[in-house]
């Protein structure tokens, strides 16, 4: 098996940058047990930790089963050390609540996920209709990537309501789960393309930049 990880910022607790070599697993077990109270910084460590030994970590969805942690390594790179190592993370991420879950969601953010589901046109339409209501714009950029925005000014203005931000974060998080299900984005362009404009350098957007 072969894999390739996308290059990522370094995460650095301490002094310590866990990317810089591979440390004793100990050490690195230590590091997490630091971040019993901190489970989102917990994620990007445990990932970072695998990163170390070459394992790629990835989100896997399937229709009618659970969520799946894909663990990828090249054959070459599979040492009985490795294998060790790869066994007490996993073993350390279900020694407690909540870490699966951020790791999880550390995944879906990058948008690490290999998505087998079916495309939901019809909480896409509602996912887009919900961002364009509250102010967001969803593009087809030049080399037909899928780009959205539109919500970042009011989100770090201080002045915005508490009321106003947490609908701001819900509307964005939807609309990103679904551009992160690769199935869903077919049908985000074809709803782009029919009522977005296009801007000066040929790009497609519609919402607020429109």
């Amino acid at each position: 098996m072969s894999a390739v990880m996308e290059a990522e910022a370094q995460p650095v607790l301490g002094n310590v940058d866990l990317l810089d070599a591979t440390p004793p697993i100990e050490q690195q077990i230590g590091w997490l047990d630091q971040l019993s109270d901190d489970v989102e910084t917990y994620a990007l460590l445990w990932l970072a930790a695998m990163q170390t030994i070459a394992v790629v970590v990835r989100l896997e969805l399937r229709p009618g089963q659970p969520e799946v942690l894909n663990l990828g390594i090249r054959d070459e790179a599979m040492t009985r050390d490795t294998s060790i190592r790869i066994n007490l993370l996993v073993e350390h991420m279900h020694s407690a609540a909540g870490r699966r879950e951020a790791i999880v969601e550390a995944l879906r953010s990058r948008g690490a996920v290999n998505d087998f589901l079916p495309a939901d046109t019809r909480g896409t339409t509602a996912a887009i209709r919900g961002f364009l209501a509250i102010g967001g714009w969803v593009m087809i950029d030049s080399d037909g990537g899928i780009e959205t925005g539109g919500l970042s000014s009011r989100l770090l203005d201080l002045a915005t309501p508490e009321m106003e931000r947490a609908n701001l974060i819900a509307a964005g998080r939807r609309m990103n789960d679904a551009v992160q299900r690769y199935a869903n984005r077919s049908h985000i362009k074809r709803v782009i393309r029919r009522f977005g404009l296009p801007t000066s350098n040929g790009w497609l957007v519609l919402g607020g930049r429109s």
